[in-house]
């Protein structure tokens, strides 16, 4: 009986958590993105592209776009082990109090 409640607790619970999802994201936050489009619009953009400057620089136009940021960058790590910059976009402040970490 219990191996039973649990399985039906189990089904219903995904369906009523995408629905509540749902609700609150349409009543509460109708101005934020979809995230499931931006995905496949960027994988579908993503599969134009043949170089990792041009990936790098539309994953970060991708993100700044979508989130409203005022700036991002992408650090890759290089074979060496430092991190190298990839791609940036947007405003960036040159604060000398903030960058000496």
């Amino acid at each position: 009986m219990c191996l039973i409640l649990g399985g039906l607790a189990a089904g219903l619970f995904g369906p009523t958590k995408k629905g509540i999802e749902f609700l609150v994201d349409k009543y509460l936050y109708k101005d934020r993105y979809d995230y499931r489009q931006i995905i496949n619009s960027l994988s579908t953009s993503l599969n134009s592209v043949k170089t990792l400057s041009d990936i790098s620089r539309r994953m970060v136009g991708t993100i700044v776009q979508t989130l409203n940021l005022a700036g991002g960058g992408l650090f890759l790590k290089s074979p060496d082990g430092f991190f190298e910059v990839s791609a940036v976009q947007g405003i960036f402040i040159n604060n000398q109090e903030t960058c000496n970490t």
